[in-house]
């Protein structure tokens, strides 16, 4: 058997250059991505409009909804065709794709039919709503199985590809979305929904003309089945948590206010989601690499220590300071001055900015105990997660707090949710007695964030003269903001050497050209 140490100096030099080639590469195109779609999606809730964005949200909370009816079996096939291609089982790994490809696009069926019937029944056969409904239904097993083919492709590691194809989708939304939305408001963009899903199969397909591995392949193992089922399950309650969180808060403010408040709400979580998506991503790069060393080391969990610890650590000292002083700064003055029928979200933005802080970290310890098998302790979590959330919620509605208090309920319970997982977390994987007082600085660069932010705004108040006046005072405050953030920045090299090994990347890839 294999000892920590031993495993821990598989993570080394060259395993970490590998890491940050593929994290740098696939994130370098969420990052150009999600600045072109930022963009796009601003003029797009520009030309739909508070009332019309709330509906557009409401549909893709259902389809959010819909996706749970695969029952975990595309995060347990990710899961299990990383572990079986790390032991070089191509059988197994190829058993586990079929199967997972026949099973979504069945149950996809099925909530085809049961969607497309209340639409018709319930909703009556015109009428925006209905005819979003409609089209989300006969989309589904096409959503799907463009998850499913996603999710192959980062089990075997072809993160170039699915970078492309996020550019490509970006552009996509950027010349035909928009034309498209101008043309036919919700219904264009339901249109443009439809042309860019069938874009994507397309080029999936295309790149995995010449690469079996990759294709779309039906088949039926019941032994498969059962075992993607068993491992999905929890996985899929996890899931569950989530979309409940996300999309039940969109019902809970339709329910409890109106579609202009779910409108300025969802312009809110897209900002949120323009910091969110970019842990997200390096967490999607990271996966396989879980799976490949949990592997490599017999299925110790010892192993994962310092996946767990040093990207959580390069998130909250460097990138998420970073991104949210960034996104603080300068969206609420875009809205002022571009997108004033959205001047109230920048109270509820403010807030959920910073609580995104330690929402972005809670990928690495969900990833750990997944690799871990210790998934139905994952779903304990989740339990008291959705419990947290319904009591901040409850709280916030009931003493009237509007949008603000449901955004600052909902921030709390993730911040109080990712510290108790990632203390559990670290206990799976052995904690040392050097990470002992690791959480207490992930709280304290928090604090520190927010302190930095909050003073800033308060010795520098926003501008409401001409829109140039206000830019450079804005460009002002998020310059003070960085150089007030650099005790966090000089923790993250000193732990890290973050730029040392970017160093090493860039040369490596610049001596590959050559």
């Amino acid at each position: 058997m294999s000892s920590p140490s031993a495993i821990d100096g598989a993570v080394g030099d060259r395993a970490r250059r590998r890491l940050l080639s593929d994290a740098s590469g696939y994130m370098a195109a969420t990052y150009a991505s999600q600045i072109l779609a930022f963009g796009i999606g601003l003029l797009t809730k520009a030309l739909l409009g508070p009332t019309d964005l709330g509906l557009w949200t409401l549909l893709l909370s259902v389809l959010s909804f819909l996706n749970l009816l695969e029952l975990g079996v595309i995060q347990a096939a990710n899961k299990e065709i990383s572990y079986a291609l790390s032991k070089g089982d191509d059988e197994a790994a190829q058993r586990y794709k079929r199967t997972q490809f026949t099973f979504i696009t069945l149950t996809a069926l099925v909530g085809t039919i049961a969607v497309a019937g209340y639409a018709y029944l319930h909703t009556g056969p015109d009428g925006p709503l209905s005819v979003g409904l409609l089209a989300i239904a006969v989309l589904l097993p096409f959503y799907q199985i463009h998850l499913g083919q996603v999710t192959v492709f980062w089990a075997n590691q072809k993160f170039a590809a699915t970078s492309l194809l996020i550019i490509f989708e970006t552009l996509l939304a950027g010349s035909v979305g928009l034309f498209l939305i101008w043309y036919g408001g919700l219904a264009g963009q339901v249109a443009s929904f439809v042309i860019i899903l069938f874009a994507k199969l397309g080029v999936l397909a295309w790149q995995a003309r010449d690469v079996p591995r990759l294709h779309i392949a039906f088949g039926w193992d019941a032994n498969a089945l059962r075992h993607l089922l068993r491992l999905g399950l929890p996985l899929q309650i996890i899931n569950l948590s989530n979309v409940l969180k996300l999309s039940g808060t969109v019902f809970l403010i339709a329910h409890y206010f109106d579609a202009e408040a779910v409108g300025i709400y969802a312009f809110a979580l897209s900002v949120q989601n323009f910091v969110y998506w970019t842990p997200n991503a390096f967490s999607i790069v990271m996966f396989p690499r879980f799976q490949e060393l949990y592997a490599k080391s017999n299925d110790e969990a010892a192993a994962l220590r310092s996946y767990l610890t040093k990207p959580v650590i390069g998130l909250a000292f460097f990138l998420l300071p970073l991104l949210i002083t960034t996104s603080y700064f300068f969206v609420s003055v875009l809205i002022e001055y571009a997108l004033p029928a959205y001047r109230a979200s920048i109270d509820v933005l403010a807030v959920m900015l910073l609580g995104t802080y330690f929402l972005s970290l809670e990928h690495m310890p969900g990833q750990l105990l997944t690799t871990a098998n210790r998934l139905w302790q994952r779903v304990g979590l989740s339990a008291v997660n959705v419990g947290l959330v319904a009591i901040c919620l409850a709280v916030a509605i009931s003493f009237q707090w509007g949008l603000v208090g449901v955004v600052a309920g909902l921030s709390f319970a993730n911040a109080s949710m990712f510290l108790i997982s990632f203390i559990y977390a670290h206990a799976v994987a052995g904690a040392r007695q050097a990470d002992q007082w690791l959480v207490v600085k992930l709280i304290a660069a928090f604090l520190y964030s927010v302190a930095v932010v909050c003073a800033i705004e308060y010795l520098l108040p926003a501008s409401h003269g001409p829109w140039l006046d206000a830019l450079l005072l804005t460009i002002a405050k998020w310059l003070l903001g960085l150089g007030m953030m650099f005790p966090l920045f000089a923790f993250a090299e000193r732990q890290l050497g973050l730029v040392k090994t970017f160093r090493n990347v860039l040369v490596d890839r610049l001596g590959a050209r050559r």
